[in-house]
């Protein structure tokens, strides 16, 4: 008998990450793709190189259509359920939203995602969460270069958490002094 061990956790993927191999089916609300996500350093997957990091279903659906056939709240729905999951082969939409938020450096949208987690009690997931490659969401922010959104995350992170090293031996800290932001950050009292 032979097992299949769960995949890893994606942190953001962007669609560039992604190429779509064949559909496998369709329904109501959009087409389910088999799709390719391409490796990032360090994981064993191509260690940056784009090699595949692993095989995914992606469920692909036009806004357009589904706003024109009334569609939304099922999709809605589905959204809401899919957070709701806690499976190792599917990632938190949340930690998805919010790896995203901070590589594009939008502060507001970090907020909203933040204050959502905060209403929800998620908070503590949300800032131990970690891409495939180790990385915080504060090491993110800081490889960015987003002092703003650096400010909204180091609340969530005590020393030990904001000093947690990605796999290429790097914390937060060391990121940012990496892109020139030596000034001070008060952490939250240990």
């Amino acid at each position: 008998m032979s097992s299949v061990a769960a995949p890893q956790r994606f942190g953001t993927v962007a669609l560039s990450d992604v190429r779509f191999v064949r559909r496998l089916g369709s329904g109501d609300i959009g087409s389910v793709y088999l799709a390719e996500v391409k490796g990032k350093g360090g994981d064993g997957g191509g260690s940056g190189s784009g090699g595949v990091a692993a095989l995914v279903a992606a469920k692909v659906m036009d806004r357009k259509e589904l706003a024109g056939r009334n569609k939304e709240g099922r999709a809605r729905t589905e959204r809401e359920i899919l957070e709701a999951v806690d499976h190792p082969f599917l990632p938190p939409l949340s930690h998805q939203a919010l790896f995203g938020a901070v590589r594009s450096a939008d502060a507001a949208a970090v907020g909203r995602l933040l204050a959502d987690a905060e209403a929800s009690g998620s908070t503590p997931a949300l800032a131990a969460a970690v891409t495939d490659a180790g990385e915080t969401a504060l090491y993110v922010a800081a490889e960015a270069g987003s002092e703003e959104v650096v400010r909204l995350l180091i609340p969530l992170y005590d020393f030990e958490a904001a000093t947690i090293r990605s796999r290429l031996d790097l914390d937060a800290f060391h990121v940012a002094a990496k892109q020139g932001h030596t000034g001070e950050l008060c952490l939250p009292p240990i």
